[in-house]
C-alpha cells in the first residue's frame, strides 16, 4: 500500500502510556500512518493544523487551554483547512 492511500492519524492525550499503545497498534495496521503525538490541548491544536490529519484521536476529557477543551478550536481548524483548499 502506498503512502497517499493510508489514513493518517494524530493521538492527543494526556496518558503517555495509552499514546505509546495506540501508536504501537497503528504502527502494526499498513493502512495507517501516525502523523504525530501531543501531550496537551495547546500542542493537539497546533499538531491538527499542519499536516492536516484523516483521523484525530482526542482524549474528550483532557483539559488544556487554560480549562478549555481542545476539541472545538480543532473543529474550527479543521473547517477552515477544508476550505482554504
Amino acid at each position: 500500500m502506498n503512502a497517499s492511500a493510508r489514513t493518517s492519524v494524530i493521538i492527543i492525550d494526556d496518558h503517555p502510556l495509552f499514546r505509546k499503545g495506540v501508536a504501537d497498534l497503528i504502527g502494526m495496521e499498513p493502512a495507517l500512518h501516525l502523523k504525530g503525538e501531543a501531550a496537551d490541548g495547546e500542542s493537539g491544536i497546533r499538531l491538527a493544523q499542519d499536516p492536516d490529519p484523516d483521523l484525530i484521536l482526542l482524549d474528550l476529557n483532557m483539559k488544556g487551554m487554560g480549562g478549555e477543551r481542545p476539541g472545538p478550536a480543532i473543529n474550527k481548524i479543521r473547517r477552515f483547512n477544508r476550505r482554504s483548499s
